[in-house]
């Protein structure tokens, strides 16, 4: 598929959860020693293509960490988080 899309929320129910949802903050460190390579805390419209540039130090690591909080005004029952990153625009993960 290769190819990013964004798929705006259908129901009531979805867009009220979206207008309550806010990511904090995400950062990506070495997941053995914990050192952080890389954080951004400013998310703006979560519905929006986000581009980020990644220290290439990152690429000695054996094993990479994601990390993010969120918060909520709705509760949400059966979360799951889905996440593509691409590379030079082929998706990778």
């Amino acid at each position: 598929d290769g190819v990013p899309t964004t798929i705006a929320p259908q129901s009531h129910r979805a867009h009220a959860i979206l207008a309550g949802f806010k990511i904090n903050w995400m950062s990506m460190c070495d997941a053995e020693t914990g050192s952080k390579y890389w954080q951004e805390e400013e998310w703006g419209d979560l519905m929006a293509e986000r581009e980020i540039h990644i220290p290439a130090s990152i690429l000695r690591c054996r094993a990479v960490a994601r990390e993010f909080q969120f918060s909520s005004v709705e509760s949400m029952d059966d979360l799951r988080i889905e996440q593509r990153i691409f590379f030079q625009e082929n998706c990778m993960e």
